[in-house]
């Protein structure tokens, strides 16, 4: 949060429940809520009269963060006590960018346009404070919010099909289907779009990833719809009208006209059509996976088993991510943060930081470089800064093709910088349809250090550890020690420290430690 533009310092926040407080009342719509409603929320397992006392010092935190200068017994400008209420205010504008998605969002679905919905997805600034992703109190505004970003992209991925924008309703498919992979709408806005560009093999792949996802979270199977779809892909021709009615969810897509129709080339191995001729749907379905695996002997349902397994991506690599010289620390921190804890994740396998980083500065092709390491899908990024934001922009590609599996820009305010890695791996752990646990959840959650300047610090020292020269270590020293003045609870800072002085053989009373 800020106050007149300028980021209020992690260390201003003495007390956690004080800018807890503060993100309460922000998200009330009237910015107010009563003491017994604040106390309920931040201390629930307290007795009313110590949790009374707590929120008097948990409020006297909060205003000295706000305003540092504020004297003793001075009315705050921006949290407010009206009786037994608290409220939060500004003297000039007070600005909560969920709450201004929120309207931007029931504006734009209340007119949709392809203006005024990317307008609103334009404000959505990806999972509500997702450091308090296990608090009770910020559930149902998270969900609510989800919710609405759900919304405008299932509006603007059905806009643009009916424009035929193939490309476009793409692009936004692919972040609807990580916000809710057991939507059918999106899975299946992403089948048609997917065959109606020619790419009927990754429509395909598609339908193997929502069924995938409905079976394992859901124990269910797909719609009718969906499956009537896949049929229709699969057969190598389906109307183009179909596309806008089945992506809205069409109770079937038989009797739709049969002019204008998209045909693809057939599946290796596929059967003529006569021979086909008395196949049940289902029969026909299984029969032609059977086929174009050429698993003799194997039934229909484990050859596709067999076939799902083998295209799921279970291997990836990070490629360094780019950025001009004075970004570079930052960039290489990032990408080797993104190693360490994607590598944690169950079932997947990671390009150690030693593989990856033959590429740094050189410009490959991801197929080149998916092809030199064995892995299923890569990992690309850049790091700019646009004035006082950073802008971190990531995306995940197939190995295969060359094809965006998934992409997202943020855009991070200094004091964000130490939550960009956890936010960018949860991503990319929705995105590659990974079921974490609860304990892998957290794991990913996890931030090193608040301190953003302590983080800067830590980023450095690797950046000159990384050098392995006597000078690189010294300067690595310099920075590590900065960061352990700054947060002395900051592990990986004194494990930087232990690094350099190992390498160079000091003792812990060399020069430069206190």
């Amino acid at each position: 949060m800020s106050v007149n533009g300028e980021l209020v310092p992690e260390e201003r926040w003495t007390r956690r429940k004080a800018k807890t407080l503060v993100k309460i009342l922000a998200l009330e719509s009237a910015r107010e809520l009563h003491r017994d409603q604040l106390v309920e929320r931040l201390w629930p397992e307290l007795e009313p009269s110590l949790g009374q006392n707590n929120l008097h010092k948990t409020l006297h935190a909060a205003r000295r963060a706000l305003e540092p200068q504020l004297e003793p017994g001075a009315p705050s400008r921006f949290l407010i006590t009206l009786e037994q209420r608290l409220a939060l205010r500004a003297p000039a504008e007070l600005q909560v960018d969920a709450i201004d998605f929120e309207q931007a969002a029931a504006m734009a679905l209340a007119e949709p346009s392809i203006a005024t919905l990317n307008a609103a997805l334009h404000l959505h600034r990806g999972e509500l404070l997702p450091e308090d992703r296990y608090e009770d109190w910020a559930a149902s505004s998270r969900e609510r919010l989800t919710q609405r970003y759900g919304e405008l992209l299932d509006r603007l991925g059905r806009l643009h099909e009916t424009a035929e924008d193939h490309p476009a309703a793409i692009e936004v498919w692919q972040k609807a289907v990580p916000a809710d992979p057991c939507n059918e709408t999106a899975h299946r806005g992403l089948m048609l779009a997917y065959a109606a560009s020619g790419r009927r093999h990754l429509a395909i792949s598609q339908y193997r990833a929502c069924v995938e996802e409905l079976r394992r979270q859901l124990e269910t199977e797909p719609e009718a719809t969906t499956t009537a779809l896949y049929e229709r892909i699969l057969g190598g021709s389906f109307p183009v009208q179909a596309v806008a009615a089945a992506a809205v969810g069409a109770s079937g897509l038989h009797g739709l006209p049969k002019s204008s129709p998209i045909s693809t080339s057939p599946l290796p191995g596929a059967p003529p059509e006569p021979a086909k001729a008395g196949m049940s749907a289902r029969l026909r379905l299984r029969w032609a996976i059977g086929a174009t695996l050429g698993l003799v002997g194997v039934s229909g349902w484990e050859a596709w088993r067999q076939w799902q397994g083998s295209r799921a991506i279970n291997s990836l690599a990070v490629l360094p991510f780019a950025s001009d010289e004075t970004l570079e620390f930052l960039a290489d921190g990032l990408t080797e943060g993104l190693i360490n804890s994607l590598s944690r994740l169950p079932g997947l396998r990671v390009m150690a930081r030693s593989t990856v980083f033959r590429y740094k500065g050189r410009a490959t092709d991801p197929r080149d470089a998916a092809q030199a390491t064995g892995v299923r899908a890569l990992v690309t990024g850049r790091v700019v800064q646009q004035g006082p934001t950073l802008v971190v922009s990531a995306e995940l590609v197939a190995a295969d093709d060359g094809a965006q599996l998934w992409g997202r820009q943020y855009r991070l305010e200094a004091g964000q910088l130490t939550s960009a890695q956890s936010a960018i791996a949860s991503d990319l752990a929705a995105a590659l349809a990974l079921q974490l646990q609860p304990e892998a959840q957290r794991r990913l959650a996890e931030q090193d250090t608040r301190s953003p300047a302590a983080y800067r610090n830590y980023l450095l020292g690797r950046f000159f550890w990384n050098q392995r020269t006597a000078d690189g270590f010294r300067n690595a020293i310099q920075q590590f020690d900065q960061a352990v003045r700054l947060d002395p609870s900051f592990a990986k800072a004194y494990a930087g420290l232990a690094d350099c002085y190992g390498l160079l053989g000091f003792d812990t009373d060399s020069p430069g430690k206190t």
